[in-house]
């Protein structure tokens, strides 16, 4: 008799588990719950906040349905950044970005200023450990579907810069007021991103483990564009989530003819920095010397070299 092949079933399970998981966030899911409170957002996370370097921190949160979502905290040299909007009339729309250093900030306020990405609500005694690291400053949103807590973090800290990619912008703006793109503020913070080929809705961050010395090196930041779950539960196999770094089966379906590209871009960051750590929103942090060698063998399983 006919039986469907193992993998069009995988990737028929994996389409219906897509389908409900974009009703759950157009309903809700993706943006703020009809019960609004900080305490209604705070899932399972961890306890204490994993030191990567001097200047950079990382905490595992969870979502509803068990998959882990990392939190970075990145200690920044400018902060109480200003960013105004010129008028609605104006031929020609921007931003204009007012500096002062760290210096003169941390004299003043007594706290280091903080950079955080994908925001996680934490309960009130991780938030104070949090808060004994830095006063959150700047809030960067790195995806539409990475937007969840950003708005409670903002009520939280009313001050903080909201930034999040071009790309984005449409869909942030739906649950909190966005300040700015990252492609045109980022640089005003001394931190760098990276464009990726074949990915369009977020970016790569280059944070620094230490501000105050850059040569310590850089940690890989993304999102969605690349998980590393050795291990996971039954939704996650479905979606092709769990393995070593890499893109996962709906990412690669998403990516279409541009998976070469993000292949061949994997191969050139992975020598272009000194990167001493990658980490990913969902999944493990890669340490050390294995950072080059994991982006490529990344690289290797979404395109071999050869090919």
């Amino acid at each position: 008799s006919w039986q469907m092949e193992p993998t069009i079933v995988y990737a028929l399970l994996a389409i219906v588990v897509v389908l409900l998981v974009l009703v759950a966030i157009r309903s809700g899911g993706g943006s703020a719950p009809k019960e609004d409170t900080w305490e209604s957002h705070v899932f399972e996370h961890e306890q204490e906040f994993t030191e990567i370097g001097e200047s950079l921190w990382v905490i595992r949160g969870h979502t509803s349905y068990g998959m882990p979502r990392n939190m970075v905290v990145c200690g920044l040299r400018h902060g109480a950044v200003e960013v105004e909007e010129t008028k609605p009339d104006t031929p020609r729309r921007s931003l204009r970005v007012k500096k002062r250093v760290a210096q003169q900030v941390v004299k003043k306020l007594g706290v280091q200023p903080l950079l955080i990405h994908s925001c996680v609500a934490l309960n009130e005694e991780t938030m104070a450990k949090l808060e004994k690291l830095g006063k959150p400053t700047v809030l960067v949103v790195p995806n539409a579907y990475h937007r969840m807590d950003a708005a409670l973090y903002k009520k939280r800290y009313p001050d903080a810069v909201v930034l999040c990619p071009e790309a984005s912008k449409a869909a942030v703006s739906k649950v909190v007021e966005v300040n700015g793109t990252c492609e045109e503020h980022l640089s005003a913070y001394e931190i760098k991103h990276h464009a990726m080929p074949g990915n369009s809705f977020e970016l790569m961050y280059q944070l620094p483990l230490s501000m105050a010395h850059p040569a310590m090196g850089y940690a890989f930041v993304v999102t969605d564009a690349m998980f590393n779950m050795p291990t996971g539960n039954i939704i996650g196999r479905i979606l092709g989530s769990i393995g070593p770094l890499g893109v996962t089966r709906i990412g690669r379906m998403f990516m279409g003819s541009g998976k070469k590209a993000f292949a061949d871009w994997l191969r050139e960051i992975k020598d272009e920095v000194f990167w001493q750590a990658v980490i990913v929103a969902h999944g493990d942090v890669i340490r050390g010397a294995e950072c080059a060698e994991q982006l490529e063998a990344a690289a290797d399983r979404l395109w071999p070299a050869a090919e």
